[in-house]
């Protein structure tokens, strides 16, 4: 294998072509004369590698759940290292980092991107040791990283906190670009676009559009429920399930959208303090958002009227929005133009810089 020097190598537990934040994060540093490695995971549902101006490599895992999964996969993490010289490595979320504990000679500068409060995720809830020992991975790993830094200023004071030490936020904007104006109409295409994960309102959004002739929704995206939702949805002719999608597809697949989908369950704490892809991929690409009444969300929609907030994960709930929305077409056009307006505030262009700074490429 040939041995390769790059300024940045990234390391990521999940496919690399949907991860739009990484991708987003290493055309940044790319684009600054670096060279970037990308290092992720391989899956049986993964698709060819989407061409990218950095390197990527994947990863094998036997093992895809469970202690011997994370053990597997930080020393095929350290196998690829072994092979490569670099001067910076980036841990995106706790379950990369414990690579740092396997490289021996210290050299390179160490930064961690906490996409999540990962041990307060859906999937650790009810289990209490578990939870603990994510958390000592993350007090343990700390001290180790030069730079860390996260989603939200939410996240961020909890980190600095948690952490006691400085985190910094950046959000996960997409670039800016023109959307298409579209009128409401009957019947009102809604979309949701993401994992198909437990604790997301996937079974409330379609045990509610199923039921109206007035509402169609599309689902892009793949996971753990898909087989469940399609069972569910039971052939209703107004919800189509597109599977996973290159990212360079979904703005055109959103182009005629009207509302997107951003709910989840309060009960997780990483739920709760997120400020998620989605909710900036519909917004700039002027499609309101109906999402829940969450410190992040709340506190931009107050501030630029482009979605609707929720207080209970309900079908009654779902469905009383549904109908607001439908009997009430100005204030629909009223979001749908705060969407453009909010899209020259929050987009990459300006969060790349924030990211620049970070890694000492910009002041």
């Amino acid at each position: 294998m040939k041995h390769r020097h790059y300024d940045l190598i990234c390391l990521v537990s999940n496919d690399l072509n949907t991860d739009r934040r990484i991708i987003r994060t290493c055309n940044a540093l790319f684009d600054k004369g670096w060279k970037v490695l990308l290092l992720g995971r391989k899956l049986k549902t993964s698709l060819q590698l989407t061409h990218q101006n950095f390197d990527q490599e994947r990863v094998v895992c036997r093992n895809n759940h469970g202690p011997f999964f994370y053990l597997e996969l930080l020393f095929q993490f350290r196998k690829k290292l072994k092979h490569n010289s670099f001067d910076r490595i980036l841990f995106v979320d706790l379950d990369t980092v414990g690579t740092s504990f396997l490289i021996r000679k210290r050299k390179a500068l160490f930064y961690m991107d906490l996409h999540e409060y990962f041990e307060n995720t859906p999937e650790l809830y009810n289990k209490p040791i578990k939870k603990f020992i994510w958390a000592m991975i993350g007090i343990f790993s700390k001290h180790r990283m030069d730079r860390i830094y996260t989603v939200n200023e939410s996240l961020a004071n909890i980190f600095s906190k948690k952490y006691n030490r400085s985190v910094n936020a950046i959000m996960n904007v997409p670039e800016y670009l023109p959307f298409k104006k579209r009128v409401l109409s009957v019947p009102l295409e809604t979309v949701y676009l993401g994992v198909l994960n437990p604790g997301r309102g996937l079974e409330q959004i379609v045990d509610t559009v199923k039921k109206r002739n007035d509402v169609r929704c599309t689902i892009i995206g793949g996971g753990p429920l898909e087989n469940e939702l399609i069972e569910r949805a039971d052939g209703a002719t107004n919800i189509v399930f597109m599977g996973v999608k290159d990212p360079s597809e979904i703005h055109d697949i959103m182009s005629n959208a009207m509302i997107g989908w951003n709910l989840l369950e309060s009960k997780s704490q990483s739920y709760y303090y997120s400020l998620a892809n989605k909710f900036f991929d519909y917004i700039l690409n002027g499609i309101p958002v109906i999402t829940m009444d969450f410190p992040e969300y709340k506190k931009i929609i107050d501030e630029w009227s482009c979605g609707i907030l929720i207080n209970e994960l309900t079908n009654e709930s779902i469905n009383d929005v549904l109908n607001t929305l439908l009997s009430n077409r100005a204030q629909w056009i009223n979001m749908h133009q705060a969407c453009a307006e909010m899209g020259q505030t929050y987009n990459w262009t300006i969060e790349s810089e924030k990211l620049l700074k970070i890694y000492g490429l910009i002041k």
